[in-house]
């Protein structure tokens, strides 16, 4: 019988009829005998005697013919066979389990091993990098020691640290780079602390773990453009365009832009600029209003018309007479230039070209020019999309935000003037889609005087108590943050909502309290009358408030819109509700003596949001406002 070992290994035989006996061909180099059939080794023949006990081994001292053959004997053919199967069987099994068991062993020995610095460097086959600005960048190891620099850099920098204790305290909350190193699809994190000066060079790892890299290994990177994020000198001026848009300068072609900073070398090296995200035409409000960051020593700008006429060309400080029609299509060309000087760490020139559609700029004006401490002033601006956008600063401050409402084709706001702000001129500068316009008030002496006054020790205590006054101010700041945003109002105030009852005392007068060691500021008008005396509303507006603290006695508050409101307190009784709306001259309420008070009369106050302000410019008696074109009452600007 003739018994043939196929090449696959896995025991099968083909059995033929053969004189004088069997015997068993070994395919050479067989994948169940990884050797050769040579002469046998004294490994290969404990094998050999292992498998097959009863077999007849021919050995020579030369490497076998191809028809060479190993004889056994007819009757253990059968004892061959099976003793052979049964070990063979064993083998696979054990063999397919360790098959099975690689990829889970791989596994854990990637995943153990991700975790050493030096050993994921080394195998690391991607290296992505975010700089303290949040770029990022992005590697792939090729081979190529050019190309693979930036992966060198960073390895060597893990290579050659020294584990330490904790990172400084001075490095908390600093900026850092992110690094990621991923081998074998794990990824391993580092954050790095770059100093671009002597100071040491820190990393850590996921677990916290903390190392301090040996300088000499720093300095390569911080010659790369990865470092460049370290110099604040290298970070590019942004021109902002109609206080809006932040446009791109040209970095490619014959007009590419060039900036250029210092590094810790010393040298003067180029920075990488960005493309950004360039509009093909930008919406301007303002005229061409181009603000930069950092100013340039000169800044030049061309304009040219749809139909190719230029319409300027020069130094952008002569921008205002540049002839632009509302609402022109124009291209611009503008070049900006930071000269090189021994004291700067940077200078470069920086080319732009963009198109624009041309409103025209915003205007500002306000209703009067001159008025007393405590007064307020109407501000009207036109050509003005987003009043949202239109922002005020004051020389000397006058410690207020605007809140714009439109109306019509105009935007307006009530600008207070304190009583505490001192006489003098002050400029007010409004700001809206990159072009300025400052309007200058004349703030005049209020005449205010310090006054002594006495109050009942019960109604005092009453009134005037800490909580009493919490509770007042608590609803005071709900009411005075909400108006209505049209102007309810219609022309001028009553001068004497009380019935022609005379003033006792006027506004913002010093009160000292004879009876208490406390000065304030009254912040409005009393009117001194018999109680039951009807109480009119100043003008047309919503009532907003109908009731009553220990502190102001019962009160009714009428919104005028603009976030103007009128106040009247110390009533005996109120005739209105919240929601009612109010005409000149109607009733609200009765006079009294509720609250912190010491007469029969009502205290009417106005404010402009959460400020009290003087309003005998508002009075109908007064002709110190009346103007062409002007609306008594609140002076406002309208267009003739």
């Amino acid at each position: 019988m003739n018994v043939t070992f196929a090449e696959n290994g896995f025991g099968h035989f083909t059995e033929n009829a053969y004189p004088g006996g069997a015997r068993v061909r070994f395919p050479r180099g067989g994948p169940l005998f990884p050797f050769p059939f040579t002469v046998l080794s004294a490994r290969q023949r404990r094998v050999r005697r292992r498998y097959f006990p009863h077999s007849a081994v021919y050995q020579t001292d030369r490497p076998p013919r191809a028809a060479e053959k190993i004889y056994v004997v007819d009757e253990h053919i059968d004892e061959l066979k099976g003793d052979f199967l049964m070990k063979t069987n064993k083998l696979l099994i054990t063999i397919l389990a360790v098959c099975m068991l690689i990829p889970s062993v791989i596994a854990v020995v990637s995943y153990s091993t991700s975790d050493g610095r030096k050993i994921s460097a080394k195998a690391a086959s991607t290296l992505r990098v975010s700089d303290i600005n949040g770029k990022e960048f992005s590697f792939e190891k090729t081979g190529d020691a050019e190309k693979d620099k930036i992966i060198t850099i960073f390895r060597d920098m893990l290579d050659n640290s020294e584990k330490v204790s904790a990172l400084p305290d001075a490095l908390s909350g600093v900026p850092f780079y992110k690094v990621v190193f991923t081998a074998d699809k794990i990824d391993t994190v580092y954050q790095f602390w770059f100093s671009k000066d002597d100071t040491d060079t820190y990393y850590t790892m996921s677990d916290g773990t903390t190392y301090r890299v040996n300088k000499s290994f720093v300095e390569p990177f911080l010659s790369t453009d990865i470092a460049q994020s370290l110099y604040v000198n290298s970070v590019v001026p942004v021109m902002t365009l109609s206080g809006e848009y932040s446009v791109p300068p040209v970095s490619a072609g014959s007009e590419a832009s060039s900036w250029m900073y210092k590094n810790q070398s010393g040298l003067f090296v180029s920075a990488v600029m960005s493309d950004g995200e360039k509009q093909s035409s930008y919406d301007v409000e303002g005229g061409l209003a181009m603000s930069f960051d950092r100013e340039p020593d000169k800044f030049t700008v061309t304009v040219v018309g749809a139909d190719g006429t230029e319409l300027f060309s020069d130094l952008y400080t002569n921008i205002a007479s540049a002839n632009i029609p509302e609402g022109a299509s124009v291209s611009v060309s503008a070049s900006a230039v930071w000269y090189e000087d021994e004291s700067r760490d940077y200078y470069g020139t920086l080319n732009y070209e963009f198109s624009a559609v041309v409103s025209a700029p915003a205007e500002f004006y306000p209703g009067v020019t001159s008025l007393a401490q405590g007064s307020f002033v109407s501000v009207t601006a036109i050509n003005v999309k987003n009043a949202d956008k239109i922002s005020l600063s004051s020389k000397p401050d006058i410690g207020y935000t605007p809140v714009w409402f439109k109306d019509g084709d105009y935007v307006r706001t009530l600008v207070p003037f304190s009583a505490d702000l001192a006489v003098g001129k002050y400029e007010l500068t409004f700001t809206y889609a990159g072009a300025s316009k400052t309007v200058m008030i004349e703030l005049t002496d209020g005449g205010y005087r310090p006054r002594e006054y006495t109050v009942d020790d019960a109604v005092m205590q009453k009134a005037y108590s800490d909580e009493a006054l919490k509770t007042y101010r608590d609803e005071l700041s709900k009411l005075v943050s909400e108006t209505a945003d049209t102007r309810l109002w219609d022309g001028y105030f009553l001068a004497n909502p009380a019935s022609g009852a005379p003033i006792s005392a006027g506004f913002g007068h010093m009160f000292n309290l004879t009876n208490k060691s406390v000065s304030f500021r009254h912040e409005g008008v009393d009117y001194k009358c018999v109680e039951g005396t009807a109480i009119s509303a100043c003008n047309a507006g919503k009532v907003v408030f109908a009731g009553e603290f220990d502190y102001t006695g019962r009160i009714v508050v009428i919104d005028h819109g603009y976030g103007l409101k009128t106040w009247y307190c110390h009533l005996s009784s109120s005739t209105v509700n919240v929601g009612d709306e109010v005409k000149r001259g109607d009733k609200v309420g009765t006079a009294g003596s509720t609250g912190f008070t010491n007469q029969s009369g009502v205290h009417v106050s106005m404010t402009v949001f959460d400020r009290t302000v003087l309003p005998y410019s508002t009075w109908e008696d007064n002709t110190d406002f009346t103007n062409a074109g002007i609306a008594l009452g609140i002076p406002m600007y309208e267009k003739k």
